[in-house]
């Protein structure tokens, strides 16, 4: 009888996790993520600037550590713009769409919390077996347990890797299988396997990137020789990718040229809004530039454009009904 109580509440406390979101209004999720992130970023580099005063760490850990922290947040800023662009694209349904998605929200939650129960209770009655032992924890394989991603994803990547060896001409397979890599932290092999993607695509912007930032992460947050190529090669397409100018900066400044790393730093500055997602690191960029060369900080650093405008929160349904929500670009607007 206890397992039946324990069971049936716990099935209670999955359907109560489950349930609730499904009927709270989505708008703005997405936004509020980011911004969370954005803030939770700016306070770890405040905290880093901290640490660096206090001398807990060295002014190289602390360049490598900024370099990271810029890294993810120039990835926020890639994700709010293909956001942009699905909402721009969307636009011609987007209020259908919204105005269905309460009712088939209460409509999904009612089915789950129906279906939840009584389908966990068919199976369990059909595979179960409550009459067991316990599994002792001595006679399991944790490191098995634990270790890895599933293994359907291994298996999908054997596959890849087979086809590969097989036409090795293939720059969106090893772009993917560099990906997968790179999500499970074999940086080494996803740079392996990107760097063979970017001989075969060319000058894919996008595939650059991703290869000159997977570099640096395996070089430990510094700028490799091949990862400021990789970006100079972005540049050279695009003159005002932010993400390419900061470390293209980065590389220079690490290899101690601080006059040409500030100029460049305090171009994209210069070029920004002020609500883009790298302007905090950029400016810590720059006083630590300026720092190396004497200068004040204060006297180098210039402003930012304007920020941008955020769409309004709905605050009063009448006077945003009708209303073209405008998306902030995530990129400099001096193109």
């Amino acid at each position: 009888m206890l397992f039946w109580i324990v069971a049936a509440a716990l099935t209670a406390a999955v359907v109560l996790l489950i349930v609730p979101p499904l009927l709270r209004k989505p708008e703005g999720a997405a936004e509020e993520r980011a911004a969370y992130d954005l803030e939770v970023y700016r306070d770890q580099l405040g905290e880093l600037e901290r640490d660096q005063g206090r001398g807990l760490i060295s002014e190289a850990q602390a360049a490598a550590a900024r370099a990271e922290i810029g890294r993810r947040m120039l990835a926020i800023a890639d994700r709010g713009k293909a956001s942009a662009k699905d909402g721009a694209k969307g636009s011609a349904t987007g209020k259908t769409a919204a105005a269905r998605a309460p009712r088939s929200a209460m409509a999904l939650a009612a089915l789950l919390a129906v279906l939840l129960p009584l389908g966990t209770l068919a199976v369990y009655g059909k595979l179960g077996r409550p009459e067991l032992p316990a599994q002792p924890l001595a006679s399991r394989n944790l490191d098995h347990e634990r270790g890895g991603p599933p293994k359907n994803v291994l298996a999908a990547m054997d596959k890849l890797k087979a086809q590969l060896a097989e036409t090795p001409d293939d720059p969106q397979g090893w772009a993917i299988l560099g990906q997968a890599y790179a999500k499970m932290g074999r940086l080494s092999e996803a740079a392996d396997a990107l760097g063979k993607a970017v001989a075969l695509a060319g000058d894919d912007l996008e595939l650059l990137g991703s290869y000159g930032e997977v570099l640096i992460s395996a070089n430990g947050g510094t700028v490799p020789d091949e990862a400021r190529k990789t970006f100079d090669r972005v540049l050279a397409k695009d003159p005002t990718e932010p993400r390419a100018r900061f470390y293209a900066a980065l590389a220079r400044f690490q290899a101690g040229d601080s006059k040409d790393a500030l100029e460049r730093w305090s171009a994209l500055l210069a070029e920004s809004h002020a609500d883009a997602p790298w302007v905090p690191i950029v400016r810590t960029q720059i006083a630590e530039a300026a720092k190396a060369l004497n200068l004040d900080p204060a006297k180098v650093t210039p402003e930012p454009l304007p920020a941008q405008q955020q769409p309004p929160v709905a605050q009063n349904q009448g006077q945003n009904q009708g209303r073209a929500r405008a998306k902030p670009r995530a990129r400099t607007s001096s193109r």
